[in-house]
């Protein structure tokens, strides 16, 4: 993180943020070290690049942004944990967080959110391993902030936003997604469909999004959103694939 402490005398990168990222360099660097000092090559994360383990500035950004969005919630549910970077963004912006960490693969979420839990003690993490959508059906808990950042499929993505939705603990349904480029037709269908009184992107490379929902506190209108969003979906994949099987598809994301 040299390259980080060089420029503490820009605007930009004076504060908060960037002295608690400095301070958890040994964290970072413990969290190669317990994964076997191995890692995915050709796969990056929200701190390292896809080549080498060396932390990214060229991501600072989208860094900042997961940092300061979740400084004030209680509780979050995280798609996607693989090398624990964007859990250890969440964890320095609270130290206390409830957080859900769910994973297809436990090569390396597992051992790292062991580590993290003794780093900080003071945090409550669940860990669970298997595909998203077969786990997010039998949660019942409620949460204040979701992170979506596994599978880098739109229909998939477009499914996790369905069942999130459905467990945000506000009227006001706060996200972010990560690798934005992925799901740029469920972000329109959002838009289309819902109240989004705030949504925004940093400019970095492979940038995540913030975006904030208002729910309808009227249940009759709340599920009318959720019908327009669901026809906006079915139209979108028509319109992308106008097949027989695409028709299929489009019925059973219809009744989900």
């Amino acid at each position: 993180m040299q390259e980080l402490r060089n420029r503490l005398n820009e605007k930009e990168f004076n504060n908060e943020f960037t002295y608690q990222l400095l301070e958890a360099e040994k964290i970072f660097n413990k969290i190669f070290e317990v994964c076997g000092n191995e890692m995915e090559y050709g796969c990056g994360s929200y701190l390292i690049g896809s080549e080498k383990y060396e932390y990214s500035i060229n991501m600072y950004p989208k860094q900042k942004l997961i940092y300061d969005k979740v400084k004030n919630v209680s509780s979050v549910l995280e798609i996607g944990t693989y090398m624990g970077h964007s859990l250890l963004l969440m964890l320095l912006a609270n130290p206390s967080l409830n957080i859900t960490c769910i994973d297809i693969e436990d090569k390396y979420s597992g051992k790292v959110i062991e580590f993290l839990k003794s780093v900080f003690p003071k945090a409550r993490i669940k860990f669970f391993k298997g595909n998203s959508l077969k786990i997010l059906p039998k949660i019942r808990e409620k949460f204040d902030f979701f992170h979506i950042d596994g599978a880098h499929g739109n229909t998939t993505i477009t499914k996790e936003f369905i069942h999130c939705k459905r467990m945000s603990s506000s009227k006001d349904f706060k996200l972010i997604f990560d690798d934005v480029e992925v799901c740029k037709t469920l972000q329109d269908n959002i838009n289309l469909s819902y109240n989004v009184i705030d949504s925004h992107s940093p400019n970095c490379v492979n940038k995540n999004k913030f975006c904030q929902i208002r729910i309808n506190s009227d249940v009759k209108i709340s599920k009318k959103d959720d019908k327009k969003f669901r026809y906006n979906v079915a139209k979108s994949f028509l319109k992308e694939f106008p097949s027989r099987l695409t028709r299929f598809v489009i019925k059973k994301i219809k009744n989900m």
